[in-house]
């Protein structure tokens, strides 16, 4: 898990069997409307958020046997 840089969302990858990443509305407690996602057959071990995104919520996902994934998150959409 990770908070956004405002720490308005938190950013949560499931148990391998779930295979879902979520970004969740820390207010409210809900999954953001478009904020969750079905991962594919990789695994994720890390979440790394960009310190200097500005707006957006950018964040990289790192798996297994060195995989990672560049996100953006729009949240005004």
């Amino acid at each position: 898990m990770a908070f956004s840089n405002c720490g308005k969302y938190l950013l949560a990858a499931s148990v391998p069997e779930e295979n879902c990443l979520v970004v969740l509305d820390v207010n409210s407690g809900l999954v953001c409307e478009g904020g969750t996602v079905i991962l594919r057959e990789e695994s994720v071990n890390k979440i790394v958020v960009n310190p200097y995104a500005d707006g957006d919520v950018d964040f990289v996902t790192v798996g297994q046997r060195g995989s990672f994934v560049i996100w953006k998150y729009d949240f005004e959409m």
